[in-house]
């Protein structure tokens, strides 16, 4: 009986963590008064502790939990969708800087391109809904709106976004043409080959990180936890680097190294400058 309970807990444990983190975590963050805490740092400070739980346990893949800022911060009016997505946008240049380094960058451009028109066509469909929404509050707001008017203008910015995406689209196949004239453009890597071998995931955390780092120094989290560590300001230099490896050594036993990096970053630099 004990082992047939031992077996369903081991089977179901990921998706209590998953549920249950959330809900436990409001505890301890509903405690903290807002003159020690303000409430956006406290929002940024509950974010980032969920994010560190499903990092550490895995509960879902590394890059998945690297998004939840994308829905978290703006729903939080913490970061706008814009400035979440500049980090995720320097976590895409990151790689590709990087990459061009080492192979072409018509090979590097390849490989990126795929991964990053998903992600526009995403954005594109999200601003579309938000302009749609705005009209509609707009209509409700004003007594003297004209319905046909307003339908006209979601029309026009609909049909002028469409027919500007065309014409991007055009020019990129006509600058890649014009660079082969007379040839014919054969593909580099078949994509079954690009997505075995490249780690996509590693651009995800990349701006899921550099998002965490924003949002803390704009909320004023960075701040208050540079505060709480400010005690370690007359420690000398080699204890305190001491102290931050034997932390770090200790975070790689129970989880990865790439999320022990990407929690702990946001942290240290956060003390480096106040020091």
């Amino acid at each position: 009986m004990a082992s047939c309970s031992s077996h369903r807990v081991g089977r179901w444990w990921k998706h209590f963590v998953i549920i249950l983190t959330p809900l436990v975590l409001l505890l301890p963050l509903l405690l903290i008064p807002d003159d020690k805490l303000p409430v956006k740092a406290n929002q940024c400070l509950y974010v980032m502790l969920l994010m560190a739980v499903y990092w550490c346990t895995e509960v879902v893949s590394l890059p998945v939990t690297a998004c939840i800022p994308i829905f978290m911060f703006p729903m939080l009016s913490i970061l706008t969708t814009e400035e979440v997505c500049n980090q995720l946008m320097f976590g895409f240049m990151l790689p590709t800087w990087f990459l061009s380094m080492w192979i072409s960058n018509t090979a590097t451009t390849a490989m990126m391109l795929p991964i990053c028109e998903a992600i526009l066509d995403s954005l594109v469909a999200l601003k579309q809904q938000k302009m749609a929404h705005r009209i509609e509050t707009d209509t409700l707001n004003s007594i003297n709106a004209d319905k046909s008017d307003v339908e006209t203008e979601v029309e026009r910015k609909t049909t002028g976004d469409a027919k500007l995406d065309r014409f991007a689209k055009g020019m990129t196949l006509a600058v890649a043409y014009a660079a082969n004239t007379g040839g014919r453009i054969d593909t580099l890597l078949d994509w079954t080959t690009i997505q075995n071998k490249i780690p996509w995931g590693i651009v995800f955390l990349m701006g899921g990180g550099f998002s965490i780092a924003k949002a803390s120094e704009v909320s004023g989290l960075s701040d208050w936890i540079a505060d709480g560590l400010m005690v370690m300001s007359d420690w000398p230099d080699w204890l305190m680097v001491l102290v931050i490896c034997l932390i770090t050594a200790f975070l790689t036993e129970i989880t990865s190294n790439v999320a022990t990096c990407t929690i702990l970053m946001p942290i240290v630099s956060s003390l480096a400058e106040e020091l």
